[in-house]
């Protein structure tokens, strides 16, 4: 797990505890698609509005809707991919 401290388009700042599950290039900006614990739920971010970023010692196991194949599913159904 990692934790970060993320700035996003208006500015505001949070820190967030963050399951990385994959890395996309989009446009001119690379996101990260994780499993976001402050919002229980996925979240892309910006890498380029990451301003901290900390390797956690905590990992993460398989757990039933919050891995890459439920995130891909998700994105699919919404017509993302």
């Amino acid at each position: 797990m990692i934790r970060v401290r993320y700035r996003d388009d208006a500015r505001v700042e949070t820190r967030r505890r963050i399951r990385p599950l994959t890395l996309w290039f989009y446009g001119p900006v690379w996101l990260v698609g994780a499993w976001c614990e402050l919002r229980t739920d996925f979240r892309f971010f910006r890498l380029d509005r990451i301003r901290e970023l900390t390797i956690l010692r905590r990992t993460f196991g398989s757990e039933p809707g919050r891995m890459l194949a439920d995130l891909m599913a998700r994105v699919t159904a919404r017509g993302l991919a």
